[in-house]
């Protein structure tokens, strides 16, 4: 089938008519694809329900849901008492419970409405375990009952055959998205539904997703069900992209690099109006709308992808290194143990190493590239395995201090890809609520599961898991670190230079010798030589070094080799680095040398198209 025609039966299966593209509005329920109210079978044919859905639905009818917590705590203590026999499935049913209680416990009034729902989500084992275990304290219940009503009415009990896509969109229909120029855009709750539609049409077979979001992991799916387009732009962004080969994320490269690009009376680089697709497509933009737009294409076309903006590398109260403009797209490449983020299809190569941020879909927190990178490990996982991970983090308050330990463990073991797993073991390093024997074990821990296939997250819980400890401590820990990471040299300098920051001025001698080392072994790193530079020119100015400063900016320009000219050329390490190195010779009477070197460094910047 001609890719226009496939478009126009996917968009059509999915009740996306041409008045709703144009008006924008949600659409109709599929033809086909799924079952709907008039043909789903009733709830009550479904078979008798066992004790604990009874014991659910009597709180929900007598106003206990607050009571579910300690009425199932017990049994969760019990059913955890043997993690090496842990019976997976009644673990998740006990935690699924408990959780729903606690949960929408917090809802001031239910309307009787309200309680069926309730009812009917308590009768749908996996749609109710999926949802529970994967919610977050960001959250709001009422929001959530709010998306359980409108999946009630348009799937009934079809909802179970998509529990980790119905999930996805119930933990991100309540959170507002970003426009391109990072303006909030308003929450539309009526629009879930519709892109489920979409989504199921697009998915059928010989159809244009790239990934079954059927059998997509929620914690891979909400990358993909967080697209904000227009329904105009989603037509366009299939029609456009649906028959080509490769990855989605690649028409990052289709929107043209013009930094003053205009859009109606809005800037590209921050103006108030968010340009369509098409415009940015036609007009060009940074490497802001690139990234947004080579995301929102790969969600469109089902591929979990998100964009990053680049973090500002300089040392606080040190002369900004520059983070706007800078920006790029990840995107999920394989499935099964096969599955990873493509952290370079959608990135200029300059920009490579640099660290960066996105929004977490459902949290709506600042998360890194390695805490994306490693939810690729959720993909080769069995469903039954990622509850049981689930729920063991879940139910954590309920154990005693010296079992943590081999509670995450055994989490971490079940589900590598379940980041809150890594994040609460590191915490309780950090923390000291697990001994030093147990800290210990962290390490090995990390050293097995994650070390080879996601070392960047890996340094991350490590460092993490240090934080709260005492100085001496937390810097042998690093060298320990960095250490472990000696065929990484990008980690292990990244490690030098937190090791450098907890140093600080009060050991400036030892904090120097750190980001120098740093700068060594990230030779031809351009972000990490930078931002280790920056945090030595911040470390140099307080003790009015200017000879060594010079020395240093030196030695770091020859760690670099000069880029070739770009359009995006006065945005790369090197660039930076080279102007910064110019102010400082400035600053010493050196104005000739100055201008000689922004002479040069002028030469690698294009003009663009």
């Amino acid at each position: 089938m001609k890719a226009a025609s496939l478009i126009l039966a996917v968009l059509g299966a999915a009740g996306i008519a041409s008045v709703a593209l144009a008006q924008d509005q949600p659409a109709a329920a599929p033809r086909g694809e799924l079952r709907t109210s008039a043909t789903m079978p009733a709830a009550a044919t479904r078979g008798a329900k066992d004790e604990l859905v009874a014991q659910v639905e009597d709180a929900i009818d007598h106003d206990g849901l607050g009571q579910l917590d300690a009425a199932l705590s017990a049994k969760l203590v019990d059913a955890m008492s043997n993690m090496a026999k842990l019976d997976q499935e009644k673990l998740a049913r006990l935690a699924t419970a408990r959780e729903f209680g606690r949960f929408f416990s917090r809802v001031a009034t239910l309307s009787d409405e309200d309680r069926a729902t309730l009812k009917w989500l308590a009768e749908m084992p996996k749609f109710s375990q999926t949802l529970m275990l994967a919610l977050s304290p960001q959250d709001s219940p009422d929001n959530i009952l709010s998306m359980v009503k409108r999946l009630q009415k348009d799937q009934h009990d079809a909802i179970e055959k998509i529990p980790d896509l119905a999930t996805a969109l119930c933990i991100t229909a309540d959170k507002p998205g970003f426009t391109p120029d990072n303006t909030e855009k308003p929450l539309d709750i009526d629009r879930p539904i519709t892109e489920l539609h979409y989504y199921m049409a697009a998915g059928a077979p010989g159809r244009i997703l790239k990934f079954n979001l059927r059998e997509l992991p929620w914690q891979l799916s909400v990358y993909v069900v967080d697209e904000r387009l227009t329904f105009a732009d989603l037509k366009l962004a299939a029609d456009r992209y649906a028959a080509r080969t490769g990855l989605p994320v690649m028409a990052f490269w289709d929107v043209p690099y013009r930094p003053n690009a205009k859009y109606g009376d809005a800037s590209g680089s921050g103006g108030a109006v968010s340009p369509a697709l098409g415009q940015l497509l036609l007009s060009g933009g940074t490497s802001v709308q690139q990234a947004y737009v080579g995301a929102q294409v790969s969600k469109v076309l089902g591929d979990p992808a998100c964009a990053f903006k680049a973090d500002d590398l300089s040392a606080p109260g040190a002369k900004n290194a520059g983070a706007a403009d800078r920006s790029w797209a990840l995107c999920l490449d394989g499935v099964g143990l096969h599955a990873e983020f493509n952290v370079a299809a959608a990135r200029y190569p300059e920009y490579k190493g640099w660290p960066g941020s996105t929004i977490d879909p459902q949290t709506q927190e600042s998360i890194t590239e390695a805490d994306v990178m490693v939810l690729a490990e959720t993909s080769p996982t069995g469903i039954k395995a990622r509850l049981a991970s689930e729920a063991l983090v879940k139910s954590a308050d309920l154990v005693e201090k010296e079992k943590l330990l081999e509670l995450y463990e055994t989490a971490a073991g079940l589900s590598v890809g379940n980041r809150n797993a890594w994040f609460a073991l590191a915490d309780a390093a950090s923390s000291q609520r697990i001994n030093d024997q147990d800290a210990a074990a962290l390490v090995s821990l990390v050293r097995r599961l994650l070390r080879q296939r996601q070392p960047e997250f890996a340094a991350e819980i490590l460092c993490r898991a240090w934080q709260g400890r005492g100085t001496d401590e937390q810097l042998a820990e690093y060298d320990k670190i960095v250490t472990m990471f000696a065929d990484r040299p990008d980690i292990a300098a990244g490690v030098l230079i937190a090791k450098g920051d907890v140093l600080g001025p009060l050991r400036a001698r030892d904090a120097a010798a750190a980001f120098n080392r740093a700068m060594a072994l990230a030779a031809g790193d351009g972000p990490m030589v930078l931002e280790a530079m920056n945090r030595l020119d911040a470390l140099m100015r307080s003790s009015n070094s200017m000879p060594d400063l010079l020395a240093a900016y030196r030695q770091a320009m020859s760690r670099l080799p000069a880029p070739a000219p770009t359009v995006y050329g006065d945005t790369t390490p090197f660039y930076l680095l080279g102007q910064q190195f110019a102010a400082a010779m400035e600053e010493a009477g050196n104005a000739a040398g100055a201008k000689q070197l922004r002479d040069q460094l002028g030469h690698l910047k294009i003009s663009p198209r």
